[in-house]
C-alpha cells in the first residue's frame, strides 16, 4: 500500500539549500562535560581522549600531544568533533528514508523514492571523516595538523563491510610450501599487526629490536582491484577490465594529504610551526624536488618510494595534487598498495568534478578516514556575510570591522552536483556510491516537488553528518581579530587617463549613433556580446592606463564622426536628432585633443608608461626622451632604466666634461635604441611577461586592435589591420621630431638632482607614493590586481625608484611562488625596510596566508565581492595581531564609481542572477548588469582641462594614524643640503588642501634605494635547488642592508 502525504510548500529550490546551510549542527561536546573523568593508565580510549581535551579546553589549556602550539577553544572543539566521526561506526537511514512518530509514539520511515510508509529502514555506514568546512583564515591547517598529532599511534583495520580475497597462490602467505612453524614471537608480532594493535603508543617501553620488526611487518590483506576510470580508448579499458587482479594492501598509521601545488609551502611553514620537532615523520612530495633532501623537518623528493613498508614509515605524506594525479594513472603505484589511515584533500572544491583526474584518483585510494578540507566545499556555503552597514559615499571616511562578509546568490543545483559527487565518489556513501544516478533522483528532484519537506529533512541529515563547521558567533566568542578598516580612495583621473576613458566613450557613442542602435554593427546587440565584454574590460584598464588604440583606427573614427555629422536628410536637415549630434561633436573634439597631444601620440605607437622627470641635464633628454614640455621631460621605464644604467657607470665623469658626457651618451642610446626596437618587434604579439632582472626589458602585452576595430563595427571603410606603427622603424631622433616640442633647461645642473614629477596614472603615482612610505615605515603590503598591464607598469615604475617588492602571479614560474611567499614572510622590516607583494587576485582565493601585510590595496573595485572577501582574508585572518587596512582605488567620475556605488547599496546583490524569458543569466562580468549597461550607454564625457599638468603627482591623502609616521629627515629635502658623496634619498612633506593633509613625495631620479636595486640585479639568479633549499629552511635575510625608519638612513657612496 502506497500513500503520497500532502507535503507542499512554496519555498524556492535556493531558499530550501541556504535554509539547510545555515542549520548545519555546530560542534557540540556537552556530553563529555558529563562524564566523569578518572585516572588514565595505559591506552586512552577515544572518548577519554575527547574528555581529557573538554577538561583543558575549559581551562583555556587546549594543547594537543605533539603540538607546539595551543589552539583556541573553537579549534580543539573541530579536532574533538573530528576525533569522534573517526572513532566511532554509526548507522543511518538514507536520505530518502524519513523518520515519522505516530500519535501512539510508535516510529515508522516512510520512502520518499517509492512513496511508502516503512517499519525498517535502509542503513548506510557513516563515514568515518566528513568535511571541515570551517570558515577562511580559522586555521584548518593546525586543525588538520592537531588531528594527525592526536592520533599518531592509531592504526588502520581491516574493514569489517568488504569481500576480502585469499592470498593469490605463489605469493609468501598463499604458498602450500611447508614451512617451519612459528617461534611465538613471530606469532604474537602477526597478531600485533593483523589487528592493529597501537603498539607505537608502547615503542619506548619496547625492546629496539622488536620495534623494527613491527616496522618492517605492517599488517596486510587482500581485496579484488576495482576497475580503473580513465580516458584510454575503449579497446584498452575493455583489455584491462578483462584483467582479473587482487590487490594486496598494507595497514599503516599513516596520514595520505593532498594539496595544490601552491599550498605545499603552506603545510611545509605550518609543520614547522606548530609540531614539535621529530614528533611526526613527515614526506614531502612535489616535482620541484629533483633529488631528495633530507632536513630536521622532513624528507623532500619527487619519486616516492616504491616499497610500501617504506612509504608508511613516515607519520604523514604530503604530496602535491597534480603529480598525485600524473603518478595514480599508474594503477601499480605505491599508493595504491596502502590502506592508509586517513586521506584529507586539502582545499577539497578541486574534487566538486566528477570527471577530474584528482577525483577519479582519490576514488581508487583506499583509506579508512577521509576528510575534505575547504573553507568554500560549494558556493553556498562559502558564508561571506554582509557586514557592510548603511551605505556610504565613496569619499566618507573608511568604517572598522572586525569582519568582511558578502551574502551572495549561488547557482543551486551546481551547488548540489558538487555535494553529490562528493558524497557518491569521495566518501562513497551508499547507495549512491553504487547509484551514482540517486542522488538525483532523492534529493535534487524531491527538493522541486510535493517531497520537498521530506527531501529536505533527508539533505538536513546528512549535512549533518558530514559537516564539521562553527557559526561566526560561536568563532567570535573565542577569538577576536584585529580591526579591518576598508576605505575607498576617490582619485582624480590624469590628463592622459581623461584622454583614454573619453576614445572609448567615443567609439561608443559614435557607433550608437551611426549604426542608428539597431542591428549587428551595434555594440549593443546581443550578437556582439563577446565584443562590447572585451571592450568594457579595456574601458576599466583603461582607469589605470591605456594605450591599445592605434593612431590610424582612432583617425577612422575621426572620419566616421564627422561623416555622421555631415549626413543630411533628402530634404537638407541634418539626418540625426540634436542628442546625437551632440555625441558626435563630443566624440569629435575627444579624438582630435588625443591626436593633437604628442605624448597621447607616443604612448599609441611605443605603450609605454610615461613618466615625467625634471632637472635631468639636456644631452640625457635629447637621447632617451620620448617627449617633452617645456623643461620636463617624459621617458618610459626602459629609458630611465637605461639612463641610470649609464649613470651609475660613469658617476666619475665631471659634470664639466661635456664632450665627453655627450660622447659616451650618444653610444649608450644607440645601442640601447637598437636593442630597444628589436625587443619591441619581438614581444608586441607575444603574451606579457615581467621581466626578473632590473635594467631587463620586455614590453607589455599590446592590446594591437580593439574588437571594435577589427569587426569593422563602427568603420564601415576598409581599414588594413596589418599595418604596424612607421615609429617602429624609425630613428630616435626622427621620432622625437615629429612628436615634441625642443627641451627648455636654463641652467647646468647635477644629474643628481633629478626628480620624477610624477606618471601618466594617477593610481599608479598614488600607489607608488604609497608603497615609498611604506618602505621607509617599514611596512608590509599587498597590492592586488586584475589586469596584467597595471601589474606590469607598477613593477617598471618601483624597479626605477628602487622600492622593494615580490610578484606572485600567474606568469611567475610555479616553482618560485612559495620561494616568493616565503621571501615576503621572511623579510626583515627592521633592517631592510617595508615591501609589497604584488598578487593576482586570481590566485588570492587558494588558501594562501599572508599575515604579515597590514596593508592592502585593489587597483580597482573588484565586480564579484566574494573574491575580494577572500583577498582580504590573505591579510586578516589567524594569527595576524595588527590592525589590517584595505584600500580599493577608485577613479572619480568613471565607470568604477558607479561600480562602487552599486556594491555599496544594501539592497543590490551584484552577484544575483536575472531571469529573462524563463532563462537564468549570471552576472559573472560588469556589462552583464543592467545598471552598468544603463551607465554606459548614457556616453558621458570627462571634462579635460588643458591649463592642468598633464601627470599625476606623487601624493597622497594621511589619515590620522598615519601622521605619527611621517617624520622626515629635512636635511636630505635639497640635494645640496646632502654630502657630494652621497646620493639623496625619496623624501615627503606634509601639505593641507581641500581640507584634508596630503603627504607629497619627491621622487629621485637617482637615489640610494634605486643604487641597491641596481646592484642587486647583477646578482646571479637562484637556481631550482638553491630554491628549493630556501623553500625548507627559509631565506636567509641581510642584516646590514637598511636601518630603520626612525634612524638617518645610510649613505652611498660613490
Amino acid at each position: 500500500m502506497s500513500f503520497t502525504p500532502g507535503f507542499q510548500s512554496h519555498e524556492s529550490l535556493e531558499s530550501i539549500v541556504r535554509s539547510a546551510y545555515t542549520q548545519i549542527q555546530t560542534p557540540d561536546l556537552s556530553l563529555y562535560s558529563q562524564i566523569p573523568l578518572h585516572k588514565v593508565s595505559g591506552l586512552p580510549s577515544a572518548e577519554e581522549t575527547i574528555c581529557l581535551l573538554c577538561q583543558k579546553s575549559k581551562s583555556n589549556t587546549g594543547d594537543v600531544p605533539g603540538l607546539s602550539s595551543t589552539l583556541y577553544s573553537f579549534q580543539l572543539r573541530s579536532v574533538c568533533k573530528m576525533y569522534e566521526k573517526e572513532s566511532m561506526t554509526l548507522r543511518q537511514c538514507v536520505p530518502h528514508f524519513v523518520e515519522f512518530t505516530s500519535p501512539t509514539g510508535s516510529r515508522y520511515f516512510f520512502n520518499t523514492l517509492e512513496n511508502t510508509f516503512n517499519s525498517n529502514p535502509e542503513l548506510y555506514v557513516v563515514p568515518k571523516g566528513g568535511i571541515l568546512a570551517e570558515n577562511m583564515g580559522l586555521g584548518k591547517t593546525l586543525i588538520c595538523l592537531a588531528l594527525i598529532c592526536l592520533s599518531k599511534h592509531e592504526i588502520s583495520s581491516i574493514p569489517h563491510d568488504i569481500i576480502l580475497e585469499e592470498p593469490p597462490k605463489g605469493t609468501d602467505i598463499g604458498s602450500f610450501k611447508m614451512k617451519p612453524l612459528k617461534t611465538l614471537a613471530e606469532i604474537a608480532l602477526s597478531s600485533i599487526a593483523q589487528n592493529s594493535l597501537p603498539w607505537k603508543y608502547f615503542a619506548q617501553d619496547l625492546p629496539s629490536a622488536i620495534v623494527q620488526k613491527l616496522k618492517k611487518l605492517p599488517g596486510v590483506f587482500f581485496v579484488s582491484r576495482e576497475p580503473v576510470q580513465s580516458n584510454l580508448g575503449l579497446r584498452v579499458r575493455n583489455a584491462t577490465a578483462l584483467k582479473p587482479s587482487i590487490l594486496k594492501l598494507v595497514l599503516t598509521s599513516s596520514t595520505l594529504v593532498i594539496v595544490p601545488e601552491n599550498l605545499l609551502h603552506q603545510w611545509n611553514d605550518e609543520t614547522k610551526k606548530h609540531v614539535r620537532v621529530e614528533f611526526l615523520r613527515k614526506l614531502f612530495i612535489s616535482d620541484r624536488f629533483k633529488n631528495l633532501m633530507h632536513y630536521e623537518n622532513g624528507d623532500y623528493m619527487r619519486d616516492p618510494p616504491q616499497d610500501p613498508i617504506l612509504l608508511v614509515s613516515y607519520d604523514v605524506v604530503v604530496i602535491s595534487a597534480p603529480l598525485f594525479s600524473k603518478l595514480c594513472a599508474d594503477p601499480s603505484t605505491v599508493f595504491m598498495k596502502i590502506y592508509w589511515k586517513r586521506l584529507i584533500i586539502d582545499e577539497g572544491h578541486s574534487m566538486s568534478s566528477r570527471s577530474s583526474n584528482l577525483s577519479l584518483s582519490c576514488k581508487l585510494i583506499h583509506a579508512e578516514r577521509r576528510w575534505v578540507v575547504t573553507g568554500t566545499p560549494t558556493s553556498g556555503l562559502t558564508n561571506l556575510h554582509v557586514d557592510e552597514g548603511v551605505p556610504e559615499a565613496v569619499t566618507e571616511s573608511p568604517k572598522k570591522r572586525r569582519k568582511y562578509t558578502v551574502k551572495g546568490k549561488f547557482n543551486v543545483r551546481e551547488d548540489l552536483n558538487k555535494l553529490g559527487n562528493l558524497v557518491s565518489n569521495y566518501f562513497k556513501i551508499e547507495p549512491f556510491y553504487s547509484q551514482p544516478s540517486l542522488w538525483g533522483s532523492s534529493i535534487t528532484k524531491n527538493l522541486t516537488n510535493s517531497n520537498q519537506f521530506t527531501a529536505k529533512i533527508s539533505l538536513q541529515t546528512l549535512l549533518n553528518s558530514l559537516m564539521v563547521r562553527h557559526t561566526q558567533l560561536q568563532v567570535e566568542a573565542d577569538l577576536v581579530l584585529p580591526q579591518l578598516h576598508h576605505e575607498a580612495v576617490s582619485l582624480k583621473p590624469s590628463y592622459q587617463n581623461k584622454l583614454a576613458i573619453n576614445l572609448f566613450t567615443s567609439v561608443l557613442a559614435v557607433n550608437a549613433v551611426s549604426s542608428e542602435r539597431v542591428g549587428g554593427d551595434y555594440m549593443f546587440d546581443p550578437m556582439n556580446r563577446q565584443q562590447l565584454q572585451k571592450l568594457v574590460s579595456n574601458l576599466q584598464l583603461s582607469t589605470f592606463y591605456w594605450t591599445g588604440f592605434q593612431i590610424l583606427d582612432v583617425k577612422s573614427l575621426l572620419n566616421v564622426a564627422n561623416s555622421c555629422l555631415e549626413k543630411l536628410t533628402p530634404s537638407g536637415e541634418a539626418y540625426y536628432n540634436p542628442e546625437d549630434r551632440r555625441l558626435l561633436v563630443s566624440s569629435i573634439h575627444a579624438v582630435k585633443e588625443a591626436l593633437c597631444n604628442p605624448r597621447w601620440r607616443a604612448a599609441a605607437s611605443l605603450h609605454e608608461m610615461q613618466l615625467y622627470v625634471t632637472n635631468l641635464p639636456k644631452p640625457y633628454v635629447d637621447n632617451f626622451a620620448i617627449g617633452s614640455i617645456n623643461d620636463i621631460g617624459v621617458f618610459g621605464a626602459p629609458q630611465l632604466h637605461a639612463i641610470q644604467k649609464f649613470f651609475y657607470k660613469n658617476r666619475f665623469i665631471s659634470s664639466n666634461d661635456e664632450s665627453v658626457l655627450a660622447s659616451r651618451l650618444r653610444e649608450s642610446s644607440k645601442a640601447f635604441w637598437k636593442d630597444y626596437w628589436v625587443r619591441s618587434e619581438k614581444t608586441q604579439n607575444r603574451k606579457f611577461s615581467k621581466p626578473e632582472a632590473f635594467l631587463e626589458f620586455d614590453a607589455p602585452e599590446e592590446k594591437r586592435k580593439n574588437d571594435v576595430f577589427e569587426k569593422q563595427i563602427i568603420c564601415k571603410q576598409s581599414v588594413s589591420t596589418r599595418e604596424t606603427d612607421s615609429v617602429a622603424l624609425a630613428s630616435h631622433s626622427t621620432f622625437k621630431n615629429i612628436l615634441d616640442k625642443p627641451y627648455h633647461l636654463k641652467d647646468q645642473i647635477n644629474p643628481k638632482r633629478a626628480r620624477i614629477l610624477g606618471t601618466a596614472s594617477s593610481k599608479l603615482s598614488y600607489l607608488a607614493s604609497k608603497l615609498t612610505g611604506h618602505q621607509k615605515d617599514g611596512v608590509k603590503s599587498i597590492v592586488f590586481f586584475e589586469y596584467e598591464d597595471s601589474a606590469y607598469y607598477l613593477t617598471e615604475l618601483l624597479d626605477v625608484l628602487g622600492i622593494k617588492y615580490i610578484l606572485y602571479a600567474t606568469f611567475v614560474e610555479v616553482e618560485k611562488r612559495p620561494n616568493n611567499l616565503n621571501d615576503f614572510a621572511s623579510h626583515s622590516t627592521e633592517t631592510q625596510g617595508g615591501i609589497t607583494l604584488i598578487m593576482d587576485l586570481k590566485l588570492a582565493s587558494h588558501s594562501l596566508t599572508v599575515i604579515a601585510a597590514t596593508r592592502v590595496y585593489f587597483m580597482n573595485p573588484v565586480w564579484q565581492r566574494s573574491v575580494e572577501a577572500q583577498a582580504i582574508k590573505r591579510a586578516h585572518r589567524i594569527g595576524q595581531t595588527k590592525e589590517v587596512f584595505v584600500e580599493t582605488l577608485v577613479l572619480r567620475g568613471t565607470l568604477e564609481e558607479e561600480i562602487y556605488r552599486r556594491r555599496i547599496d544594501d539592497g543590490y546583490d551584484l552577484e544575483a542572477r536575472d531571469v529573462k524569458g524563463g532563462e537564468t543569466f549570471e552576472k559573472k562580468y560588469v556589462i552583464d548588469d543592467t545598471g552598468m549597461q544603463n551607465f554606459v550607454l548614457r556616453h558621458e564625457f570627462l571634462s579635460v582641462d588643458k591649463e592642468v599638468q598633464e601627470h599625476a603627482d606623487f601624493s597622497e591623502t594621511v589619515v590620522g594614524e598615519d601622521l605619527a609616521d611621517n617624520s622626515q629627515d629635512k636635511s636630505i629635502l635639497n640635494a645640496s643640503n646632502a654630502p657630494q658623496f652621497s646620493l639623496p634619498s625619496h623624501s615627503s612633506d606634509l601639505l593641507a588642501a581641500e581640507g584634508r593633509i596630503h603627504r607629497a613625495w619627491n621622487m629621485r631620479l637617482f637615489s640610494a634605494d634605486n643604487l641597491q636595486k641596481f646592484n642587486e640585479s647583477r646578482q646571479s639568479k637562484p637556481n631550482l635547488e638553491q630554491l628549493n633549499v630556501e623553500f625548507v629552511e627559509g631565506k636567509h635575510q641581510p642584516t646590514d642592508v637598511h636601518i630603520n625608519a626612525g634612524s638617518s638612513r645610510k649613505r652611498v657612496r660613490f
